[in-house]
């Protein structure tokens, strides 16, 4: 059985999928392999982000996280102590996207390696595209994805998104080792 619940909050098991899924791009923007350098530095970040946890039958398989209108800042204080500190507030905010009005912006999804290939993915996109519309407001769901990540392009273009248009960014590329991105669009009638 799939659970998705809605948390205020990331665990520190949550925050060790997060850092195993994005581990290569946490050590380049980060230029340290210590996890719990990346536990300080997600905690001082100012994020907007309403993020979600997905039990599979009682384990932890996923986590991802949305914005839009419905969010709201949730940290305003940047404690900024060292050179790295400075590269994960300037690669977060390379990464991060001003989300547009009726838009819902999926900001991550990880799913486990333990749980992939079991539609956890796709039943997660079910869910934000749901949401999105109990919201009325809402007209689409947008992302971006690195060109290089033809797995997870597959999977959104199987739940009907589009490429919307091709980003190419030496910022991206220096900080965080990814210089083409694909921004991702699903239109919701």
């Amino acid at each position: 059985m799939i659970v998705i619940e809605k948390i205020n909050s990331l665990t520190e098991q949550d925050l060790t999928l997060l850092f195993k899924g994005f581990k290569s791009k946490w050590q380049r923007l980060l230029k340290v392999y210590s996890f719990e350098e990346f536990i300080r530095l997600y905690n001082s970040a100012s994020l907007t982000e309403t993020c979600y946890r997905v039990i599979y039958n009682g384990h932890l398989a996923g986590i991802f996280a949305i914005s839009g209108d419905f969010s709201k800042k949730k940290n305003d204080a940047i404690r900024i102590r060292n050179f790295s500190d400075w590269r994960w507030h300037i690669g977060l905010k390379l990464l991060s996207v001003k989300v547009a009005k009726k838009e819902c912006y999926l900001s991550f999804l990880v799913i486990d390696d333990n749980f992939q290939g079991k539609g956890i993915g796709k039943m997660c996109l079910h869910y934000i595209e749901k949401f999105t519309l109990n919201l009325n407001k809402m007209n689409c769901i947008t992302l971006f994805v690195s060109t290089e990540n033809s797995r997870a392009i597959k999977l959104y273009e199987h739940q009907g998104f589009k490429i919307d248009s091709q980003l190419h960014s030496f910022f991206t590329e220096y900080f965080i080792g990814e210089r083409k991105w694909y921004k991702m669009k699903k239109v919701l009638s």
